[in-house]
């Protein structure tokens, strides 16, 4: 008689509670940079040279950091079955973000005695939209995974 195997969670080497919480951790102040300081940045740099934002200082903080939160939280819930639905809030939050970012994809320089430059981003952020999508795709994915087989995924996502 053969022994059964363990399940394939009992195979995976899932990193401790702490350590997933520290690396979310890094991984939020990196998300917060990305997310929060370098639009703001951006933002208050075109606001001092005459060209209005779209969207409110308020709104692009807000945004960027239920951004960060979620990507910490989805970093941390990584080995649960919790994951799959966080990744699929942030990537969905990202590309609704990016698609409402498109939107206003235009930038108006006023110069000389009343003519403007034009400058339209909006196609580009597109093609960046793109990601997060892709990203939803398989967050739906994964979710239907663990729902069908629990801890299946978990010797690929940690290896023993």
């Amino acid at each position: 008689m053969s022994a059964a195997s363990p399940p394939p969670a009992a195979q995976a080497k899932i990193p401790s509670l702490p350590r997933r919480i520290l690396v979310a951790s890094l991984r939020m102040v990196g998300l917060l940079i990305v997310f929060v300081a370098i639009p703001l940045g951006l933002l208050q740099f075109l606001s001092s040279h005459g060209v209005t934002p779209p969207y409110s200082l308020l709104t692009v903080s807000a945004v960027g950091i239920v951004l960060a939160i979620l990507g910490a939280s989805a970093t941390v819930a990584r080995p649960t079955q919790a994951y799959g639905p966080l990744a699929l809030a942030s990537s969905v939050i990202l590309f609704l973000w990016l698609l409402a970012l498109a939107k206003h994809g235009v930038v108006q320089i006023g110069i000389g005695s009343g003519g403007y430059l034009q400058l339209s981003y909006g196609n580009a952020i597109l093609l960046v939209a793109l990601v997060p999508l892709l990203l939803a795709v398989a967050a739906i994915g994964t979710t239907a995974e663990d729902l069908r087989r629990p801890g299946e995924r978990l010797p690929f996502d940690y290896p023993p």
